[in-house]
Parts: structure tokens; C-alpha cells; sequence
């Protein structure tokens, strides 16, 4: 029954109930066989609580989590790993609760378990400070948060030493790494960002396989990140890495194909490629007519955005435009490599200016180490 359970649970991800049927299902096997007592109950609420933490179902799982940490607590005492497990559960559900200071206590109280219970530097003391310091990200405090991923940093680099890609507990130090680019985009320190980001990747690309979510975000960081830098070049190109693995993932005319596509084209504006921006933008329409209907107004925006770069294409430029797309896309910065841009010649024309639109930056949401399903 529990092997028809986690099968179902990793193949049917939309069938969360039927998943969730089954696992009561041996809860109540257990209960018959164990006793309320038993520490098999306890595995099994605690599996209940993550499926549900799955699921979205935060109250079933804060339920399911809390009674879980009475049966370990009553079975095994204060100090127990399986105890530490549960806060830890806790910890995140209380996270996406937004009840911040709870969250911080228990993680706190699982970190004081982690401790007793293992060497100085253990892979789970790194998590458990790695999700401390998501808490802090989440609710803006960045210095707190800093602080506690950069010692979760040291404890990882020091665990994984030199061959910190592919050993086990890589993609932790992966999460970690994002966590504190995260930080560094929200204090506008993109070269910091970038750092990490791209460390970060390395690690995904040996690990995690080209269709993976995670490996997604950080491509999108590291495009983004490199606009704010200024380096408009290695954005694109890291944009274009992106929608290179959304079509790898999906298919060539999936929506998130499309808005990608459309990041591109605001970079591309960005140093005038007036003709490639183009083909992006018509290569975008096609997408959007295969899911809206012809009025939609995300089609008429695009249809609008083409017939002004149609007007930059056709238009004869000003002086000062003329000669700020010039440097832009002819020279280079010879200390970066990056494209030049001018400033000092004056304003572009309105019509420019109106194209060079800024990039929204991702959609992030801290990295959090978890715990999976278990035989209980």
C-alpha cells in the first residue's frame, strides 16, 4: 500500500487526494496495528502533513505536523531527531502562513535538536539555518537573513569541500547560493548577484536535468541580474538559455515561450536591435493567437509594440539617436565588454525612450530544504 502511495504521489501529481486516500488509509492500518502511540503513527502523520504541504492544504498540514511532534515527543523525548524533523515541517508551514516569529522559534527550537543530536558541521544544521534565514528574507529583514545563509554557506563549502558540484548535498549549497542572490538583487548589488548565480547554475546543470524549475529560476536571475549590471550582451544571451529549456520542457509555442521571448525583446530595444526585436515580436503574436482570442489585448499590445518598431526600422534617426545607436552597437567597453551607453550626447527622442521600458524582475521565492516521504 505504501509503494502504490509514493508511486502515486510522484506520477499523479494532480491526483493529490487519491494520494492522500491511500497514506490515511495506512495511517489507520497503523493505528490498528500500533496503537496511537507508536512511532509508525507518528512517520505517518508527519508523511500526511508534507503531502499536504504539497497540496496547499496548510491547516490539514499543520494538523497532521503537530500531531506527528506529540507522538515523537511522547515516544522518543525532547531531544529527538524524528522531533527535530517535525519542527523543521513546521517551520516552513508557519513560513507560508506568513506567521513569521512562530516559524523562527521553531526552526530555532529544530536547530538546538540538530546540534545536540550531531557533529558541529552537519548537512542538516546548513538546512535548518538555510530556512531561518528564508524566514528572515520573506518578512524583509535582509541583514538577519544574510547572516544566517552565509554561516549555513560556510557549514555547506566546508561539509562539500573542492567537489562541492556533484557530491551529495550539492543542491542544498545550490538553494543556499540562490537564497543569498536573492538578497543581493533586492539591495541592487547585481554584480554580487551575479556571483552567486552563476555558482548556483554550475551546480544545477551537473544535477538537476534541463527541464527542472529550479534551474529555470536561475538562468532567469542571472539574465536578470546582468541587464541591472548593464550587461546587456550576457542578459539576452541568458534569457535566450531560458527559453532554449522552456521549449526543451514544453513546447515552442507554450505561453511562457512567449513571455520570455518578450523580456528579450525589451533587452533588444534596449540597444536598439530594431530588426531582431522585430522577428521576436511576430515569433510572440503567433504564440498569443494560439491561446486568445484575435481582440485580446495582450495580442493588440503586441500588434502595437511591432508597428512602433516597424516606425524605428523605417524612420530616418536624429543626430543624437543616430549616434547613440552607433556606440551602442558598435563599440564595447574595452575593461568589461559591454555595450556602451551614451548619455552624454542628450535625451533620445520620446519615441525611443517610450520602447526602452524597464525589465520586471523574476519571480522569486526562497529555497527551502524540506523533508520527503518516508517508510513509516
Amino acid at each position: 500500500l505504501y509503494s502504490a502511495a509514493t508511486r502515486c504521489l510522484k506520477k499523479h501529481t494532480n491526483k493529490i487526494d487519491v494520494t492522500i486516500e491511500l497514506f490515511d488509509e495506512i495511517l489507520r492500518l497503523h493505528l490498528d496495528a500500533h496503537g496511537p502511540e507508536s512511532t509508525r503513527v507518528g512517520g505517518m502523520l508527519q508523511n500526511l502533513g508534507i503531502i499536504h504541504l504539497r497540496a496547499g492544504n496548510l491547516e490539514n498540514a499543520l494538523d497532521a505536523n503537530e500531531e506527528s511532534g506529540k507522538v515523537f515527543l511522547a515516544a522518543l523525548g525532547k531531544n529527538s531527531v524524528k522531533l527535530y524533523e517535525s519542527f523543521v515541517e513546521k517551520g516552513i508551514i508557519l513560513l507560508l502562513r506568513k506567521e513569521y516569529d512562530g516559524s523562527i522559534a521553531i526552526l530555532n527550537d529544530a536547530l538546538k535538536i540538530v546540534r545536540m543530536n550531531c557533529i558541529k558541521d552537519d548537512i542538516r544544521v546548513a538546512k535548518v539555518l538555510n530556512n531561518i534565514g528564508c524566514v528572515y528574507f520573506e518578512c524583509g529583514h535582509f541583514n538577519n537573513a544574510i547572516t544566517t545563509l552565509e554561516n549555513a554557506l560556510v557549514i555547506m563549502r566546508d561539509l562539500l569541500g573542492h567537489n562541492s558540484t556533484v557530491t551529495s548535498g550539492a543542491v542544498t549549497l545550490s538553494s543556499i547560493l540562490c537564497n543569498i542572490g536573492y538578497i543581493h538583487l533586492e539591495r541592487n548589488q547585481s554584480f554580487d548577484a551575479i556571483l552567486v548565480f552563476e555558482e548556483a547554475l554550475i551546480i544545477h546543470q551537473a544535477n538537476l536535468n534541463k527541464s527542472d524549475a529550479i534551474a529555470h529560476n536561475t538562468v532567469e536571475n542571472l539574465g536578470f541580474a546582468n541587464y541591472k549590471e548593464g550587461n546587456f550582451d550576457e542578459a539576452i544571451k541568458r534569457y535566450k538559455e531560458l527559453l532554449e529549456a522552456q521549449e526543451h520542457t514544453y513546447e515552442r509555442n507554450h505561453l511562457c515561450c512567449s513571455e520570455t521571448l518578450m523580456k528579450i525583446v525589451r533587452l533588444l530595444m534596449q540597444i536598439f536591435s530594431w530588426q531582431e526585436a522585430r522577428e521576436s515580436l511576430y515569433r510572440i503574436l503567433t504564440i498569443q493567437r494560439l491561446h486568445y482570442d484575435k481582440g485580446h489585448d495582450l495580442v493588440e499590445d503586441t500588434k502595437e509594440l511591432i508597428r512602433k518598431v516597424d516606425y524605428q526600422i523605417l524612420n530616418f534617426p536624429t543626430i543624437t539617436d543616430a549616434i547613440s545607436m552607433g556606440i551602442t552597437q558598435n563599440i564595447r567597453n574595452p575593461f568589461n565588454d559591454k555595450c556602451i551607453k551614451v548619455s552624454f550626447l542628450g535625451p533620445l527622442s520620446e519615441d525611443i525612450k517610450e520602447l526602452q521600458m524597464e525589465l520586471e524582475p523574476p519571480e522569486n521565492c526562497s529555497k527551502l530544504s524540506g523533508h520527503k516521504v518516508s517508510y513509516a
